[in-house]
């Protein structure tokens, strides 16, 4: 009687909550079909950005239209956010899991700087930081690749290399300048 356990008295001991399990298990589906289009959103700020800053073109239709398609942007990373969080069992767990999400997010709404107050500069600043959301999807796609490189010890490699064009980079341009 004080052998092992049945299947029985095995169910008692250990509480399985299956709508638990069902909701996680959605919530990750959910956010593996939607990060290829979050990649394509974040990535898709930059163009927006440049023309919403008035550096591609100043005409008022467009920075306009950039600025409502920034802010669909915006609320898109904020539906997927609130959609994956409601769906987890344990929010504070999936919270603290993508705190990046949630940091780019609260500091990067379309109603932090007022389309009318572009012209400052230290706000335009500010609306730049909207680039951010670029990471989050980006980090999904990049780790995968950056595990490989270190592995192999290519990290290193790719380090210097990024390091000497950028430098060359700002060394032709300024020689370029000067003449």
């Amino acid at each position: 009687k004080g052998g092992a356990k049945t299947p029985e008295r095995m169910k008692g001991s250990m509480p399985t909550n299956t709508k638990t399990d069902s909701k996680n298990d959605l919530a990750e589906k959910i956010e593996e079909k939607a990060e290829k289009p979050m990649i394509i959103l974040a990535l898709s700020i930059i163009p927006v950005l440049l023309v919403e800053l008035g550096i591609i073109t100043t005409n008022q239709y467009y920075m306009s239209l950039a600025s409502r398609l920034n802010d669909i942007i915006w609320f898109a990373f904020l539906f997927e956010y609130l959609l994956l969080v409601s769906l987890h069992s344990n929010k504070m767990a999936y919270t603290r899991k993508n705190w990046f999400n949630v940091l780019v997010i609260i500091i990067t709404p379309p109603i932090l700087v007022p389309s009318s107050f572009a012209s400052l500069r230290a706000l335009r600043a500010l609306r730049s930081l909207r680039l951010l959301r670029v990471m989050i999807p980006l980090k999904r796609g990049v780790k995968p690749v950056f595990d490989v490189l270190k592995k192999n010890s290519f990290h290193h490699v790719t380090l210097i290399t990024t390091i000497i064009i950028t430098i060359a980079g700002i060394l032709f341009a300024w020689l370029e300048n000067r003449s």
